[in-house]
This record gives structure tokens, sequence and C-alpha cells, in this order.
């Protein structure tokens, strides 16, 4: 078939899309068209709202998205693809401030094949690089890639989307996230792959497979250098530790254990699947200083098992394993 559309403009919900395309054969795989589309608002609000993001509605002020695109019905080219949107408010730093995404996109409709190459995302503190490619995203959609992340503040990322932060007990932790890694997935799965990531001082590294979101299912193997839990506890928490008496020495694998059971709840214990190993080289909980931890943990049907545990503490080692039955109304310890 013969398409010509030499002025394509079209207006919706505060939306307004207008654009070209030429092309002949375009049904036939040696057929082309040609032409180019843009997606602008100026006042995204009303749909945002009908979306159910009333959070991003109040910051998002206007969206444009351009492409140039090619091909025929069976494969399609975007490239470059490009976004932009302005986010301002009185609580956004330096407002107002623009988000960019870039890429160049290849859809073959009839393999069922999307390429995402040269993804960029730039602005609101981040800047991400990396590149995706779906299968059978008509059926049973799969994919694979690689993300990275640069060191970003995401307090102020989130308060950029009109979005709380965490009410942890430090305000100077979340203002240092990178990540690096590999990733493969399908509809329900997710596994990360030589990941590599940092958290203000904490840098860890390792696998993590999703086997399932629904219900979660998590294996792991992960190694982190240092981890001091009490910057990440509610605030509340960190009251609580003020005022108890401050502890001779550190707490043992068994003793974090409860204090972790006490606030976690038994349905949540009983609904855990997990499995995985964990290496950390220093670790701070609850005031309390351990080093050289390993363990692996097995948990399901409300059974957790952390078997072998190891570590040092207070000028000497502990090894054994530590037993969690969640399967009554209250977890017993062993």
């Amino acid at each position: 078939g013969k398409i010509d559309l030499p002025s394509l403009s079209f207006d919706t919900l505060g939306i307004s899309i207008g654009g070209n395309l030429k092309g002949k054969n375009i049904q036939k795989n040696n057929g082309s068209m040609k032409g180019s589309i843009s997606i602008t608002s100026k006042n995204p609000k009303p749909l945002l709202i009908a979306l159910g993001q009333a959070d991003i509605a109040e910051v998002l002020k206007s969206i444009n998205i351009n492409t140039d695109i090619s091909g025929n019905t069976s494969s399609v080219e975007l490239k470059p693809l490009s976004l932009s949107a302005v986010f301002s408010g009185k609580n956004i730093p330096n407002s107002p401030v623009e988000l960019k995404i870039r890429a160049d996109s290849e859809i073959n409709l009839d393999k069922e094949i999307l390429n995402l190459d040269s993804l960029q995302v730039s602005g609101l503190g981040l800047d991400v690089k990396g590149k995706v490619k779906a299968s059978k995203f008509k059926t049973n959609p799969t994919y694979t890639g690689q993300i990275a992340v640069a060191p970003f503040n995401l307090k102020e990322f989130l308060q950029t989307l009109n979005k709380e932060a965490p009410n942890i007990s430090d305000k100077n932790a979340l203002k240092y996230v990178a990540v690096k890694s590999d990733f493969v997935g399908e509809k329900n799965k997710l596994s990360l792959k030589k990941m590599n990531a940092e958290l203000d001082e904490t840098k860890l590294q390792g696998d993590i497979n999703i086997k399932s979101f629904t219900p979660l299912a998590v294996e792991f193997g992960m190694g982190i250098d240092k981890l001091n839990i009490d910057r990440y506890l509610p605030e509340q928490e960190k009251s609580k530790q003020k005022k108890s008496p401050k502890q001779s020495k550190p707490i043992t694998p068994e003793t974090a254990a409860v204090a972790t059971v006490t606030n976690v709840s038994t349905k949540a214990l009983q609904t855990l699947n997990i499995k995985g190993d964990l290496v950390i080289g220093e670790l701070v909980f609850s005031n309390a200083k351990l080093s050289d931890i390993a363990l692996s943990i097995n948990a399901a049907d409300g059974l957790i098992e952390l078997n072998p545990v190891s570590a040092k503490l207070y000028r000497g080692t502990y090894s054994g394993n530590i037993v969690l039955n969640a399967k009554d109304k209250i977890p017993n310890l062993t």
C-alpha cells in the first residue's frame, strides 16, 4: 500500500500529536516508509491525574517526545527517539529541571524483537546508560540488557518527583547511590548479574535472581564490604537505641536475628522464600560491631535457616547455625 501524510495533527487531553509520513509498498519486505512524529504537552496534569499519578502531576510541567520513523509494517526504526520532561516546584532543587531520554530503537513486528540501543538518561541528577533487547513481546516477553547508573542523590531525586524519602535516622544517608549490572528477565522473573552497587559508604557486588515476583522467590550470592544498618533504621527505632543502656559488648548473630524478627510480621516471615550466600566485611547493628561475617540462608514455608554462620566479635569468633520457625503465630528461635 501507499501512504502520504504530509501533515499530521491531533489534539486530545492536553496532548498534541504532529508529524508526517510517506511510504510505498509498506506491507512488503522491500517496501519503505519515512517520516517523523512529535508528541507534546504543556499541561500533562489532567492526564497524569487520570492515570493515578497525582504526585507527579503536581511537578511535571511539560513533556516532549520526538522521533524519526523509517522501515515498513514488518520492521520499524525509531532513530533517534528522544524525550524531554520539565519538572518544577518549590521543593525541587534548582527548579525548573529537565529530564532527557534518548535512544535508537528498532522493532521487528514479525519476529517480535525490540532493540533499544544507546539508551541515555540525563537530568534530575541522573546519568544513566544502557541497552535492552526484548523478544516475543506480543506473547511471552523476555528481555536482556545492561544498565549503568552513575552516582546520584536519591533523596533529591525523590524530592524532584514529589515523593517522600524514607524517614530514616541518618539524614545524610541515601545521598550517594550507583548501580551497574547486566540483566535478564521475563514477565514474572528478573536476574541481575555481575551487579556492582554503592549505597553511601557501602559497596556490594554479586548476583540476584528473582525467580518469581508473585509470589516472591529470590536466590542470591552477595558480597558487602561494610554496612551500618543503624543509619537506615526508622527515626523512632534509633531514638529507642539512644534511650536504652549502652551495650558493653557487640551483639551476637542470634541477638541480631531476634532484633530483626521483632520488626517483621509473622505473616511476612511465613511467606519468605529466599536462598543465598552473603559475606560482609564489617557490620554495625544496634551500635554493635561484627566483622568477617559469612552465612548461608534458606527460607521457605515459614522455616528460616542460617547455616552455617560465622563472624568475628569482641576479640573472639562465632560459628554455628540459627533456625527460626515461624510456622506458628509466635516465631521460635533455636
